[in-house]
């Protein structure tokens, strides 16, 4: 077996029969739809706002200034005008500093990390959508979720889960329904988490045949995301996903437990509540050594990666710069063990010393 930590998943065979079949999402209010991706879902879900609302004027919509690109591109796509809201580490936490007078159409809210926040007042007149990908297993979000007009969540984070998101309103049914298979990409990912499974299982198969592929994938989606729904057997592969709640939780506590004698990074959330289910453990790297320290881990076979990279399409104050440019996340996911949760640590202690 092929000792590296982190990167994309592998193939599993556990598939659960669609009678069987329990998600985390079942407990949502509302009508649900099953689609492609998270921004494929966000996209739909900005759609149906707009149609909703039925306005001759650009709508307005308040996200928060820590966040992938991919969630604001769907905003751009469909002509809505975006403004940002700080996300700043303070405290121990992450902190997202909604100003509850803020007047716009529609407010995105992000739970990092599956860790618990204490959430501000939002603002009363604007649509709430709530982005749950971080937060999909999480046990204490009864209450923001039933404060949510409309919510979303990717399950392609979690696992090998070839290409499924859910999205849910609140209030209504959908206009439209996706039924279109993006069966490209899917079979890309697929052939992508079998060739993985070959390099990881030790048979003769070159590391770049399946990064190229997964890489091809991402490209096509990047270009090419609008209106698809998950495949069923992605809908089966989310299914199995709840089988990693107590391996994650237990991985996250042995990280933890081993950043508290580390000076070089700090963690973003340092104590796991009992509801928390960990996605990953972010920590910030100290004196601007981040991406030297992602080049050591790299070079001993551990690929941490960060959440998220800088694009054009975000805005940026001197607080959340700090988050974008020192954050690195540690793997806590259920294809590992003590083990590797030690040979992480090791690494960091190792490199502290030399530094």
């Amino acid at each position: 077996m092929i000792k590296e930590i982190g990167s994309e998943f592998w193939r599993t065979d556990s598939l659960v029969p669609i009678k069987q079949r329990f998600l985390p999402t079942d407990d949502w209010p509302g009508e649900k739809q099953f689609f492609l991706s998270g921004r494929t879902a966000l996209y739909a879900i900005i759609k149906e706002i707009k149609e909703s609302l039925c306005s001759s004027r650009p709508l307005t919509a308040c996200l928060p200034s820590y966040c992938c690109h991919t969630m604001i591109d769907p905003f751009f796509q469909q002509g809505v005008s975006v403004d940002f809201y700080p996300v700043v580490f303070r405290d121990g936490s992450l902190q997202q500093l909604i100003d509850p007078r803020k007047v716009c159409d529609v407010i995105l809210v992000i739970d990092y990390f599956g860790f618990s926040t204490v959430e501000k007042e939002l603002p009363k007149s604007a649509i709430v959508v709530r982005d749950m990908t971080h937060a999909l297993f999480s046990s204490d979000y009864a209450e923001k979720l039933q404060s949510s007009d409309y919510l979303f969540a990717s399950f392609r984070k979690w696992g090998a889960v070839a290409g499924a998101s859910v999205a849910s309103k609140k209030i209504g049914e959908w206009s439209e329904t996706s039924k279109r298979h993006h069966n490209l990409y899917i079979s890309l990912r697929k052939r992508g988490y079998e060739l993985k499974t070959d390099y990881i299982e030790g048979k003769s198969i070159e590391k770049s045949e399946f990064l190229d592929i997964f890489s091809e994938a991402e490209d096509l989606l990047e270009q090419d995301y609008v209106d698809y729904a998950a495949d069923e057997k992605s809908i089966s592969e989310a299914a199995t996903l709840f089988q990693s709640v107590s391996i994650r939780r237990r991985n996250a506590e042995l990280l933890l437990q081993g950043l508290n004698s580390l000076h070089i990074v700090e963690p973003i959330f340092p104590k796991i509540e009992t509801h928390d289910v960990p996605l990953f453990i972010p920590v910030l790297v100290k004196n601007d050594k981040r991406d030297a320290l992602r080049k050591y881990l790299i070079e001993n076979s551990v690929y941490c990666p960060i959440h998220w990279s800088l694009s054009p399409l975000h805005s940026i104050t001197t607080e959340n710069q700090q988050i974008y440019s020192s954050e690195l996340s540690l793997i806590c996911d259920q294809r590992y063990g003590e083990d590797e949760m030690k040979r992480q640590i090791e690494l960091l202690r190792s490199y502290e010393s030399r530094h």
